[in-house]
């Protein structure tokens, strides 16, 4: 079910909070503890940071498309 705040220009649309959990249901697939970092939306793609591991800091930014709610792709940065 559609919510009326998940409507934009006639198009179904995921709000911030929805994209942190699909960032995160995908992430947990591979990776324990993943804790949320920043988001923002660029053109129509909302792009998820989330801090993932347990022994060292390593950052995952996943891209998710802001209309379906598909991942378009994640890149994965090794901290030091």
């Amino acid at each position: 079910m559609v919510r009326n705040d998940e409507i934009i220009h006639g198009r179904q649309s995921i709000d911030t909070s929805r994209a942190v959990a699909i960032a995160r249901k995908f992430l947990e697939q591979y990776h324990s503890p993943v804790i949320f970092k920043s988001t923002y939306l660029n053109n129509k793609t909302w792009i998820v940071t989330m801090e993932v591991g347990l022994l060292r800091e390593d950052i995952m930014v996943v891209k998710i498309d802001a209309e379906t709610g598909n991942i378009q792709g994640y890149d994965h940065v090794l901290q030091s």
